[in-house]
């Protein structure tokens, strides 16, 4: 099984700008030949999964993981730890980065495409 980022969204961002660096993560591991679990049960963030389910993203999607990995292999991967996790907020897809609070905001002429 190829190695496993686990991806813990500690920021408090909007759910699109979640979304958008989900993909930018999924996008880095498609590059490097990882395979990606997202994590949306901070804390800290605006948003909760159901109830017995704290992770929002599991809510919603699949995980990435599950697209290359089998169930039983992707469950002996992550029980014997050849993971790694990061909680970065900067790895973002697309070229909307002003979605993002920190890279600045959408230029007039965009934000209006989406009126």
């Amino acid at each position: 099984a190829p190695p496993i980022l686990v991806w813990r969204c500690k920021h408090p961002h909007g759910l699109f700008s979640m979304f958008s660096l989900a993909m930018g993560h999924l996008l880095t591991c498609e590059q490097k030949g990882l395979a990606l679990i997202v994590d949306w049960s901070g804390e800290d963030l605006l948003y909760r999964g159901p109830p017995g389910d704290p992770n929002l993203w599991t809510a919603f999607f699949h995980q990435p993981a599950e697209l290359n990995l089998a169930p039983d292999v992707l469950l002996r991967a992550l029980r014997s730890g050849q993971i790694f996790e990061t909680s970065r907020h900067e790895v973002v897809y697309g070229a909307y980065r002003g979605a993002i609070q920190g890279f600045g905001g959408i230029p007039e002429h965009q934000a209006a495409q989406g009126r």
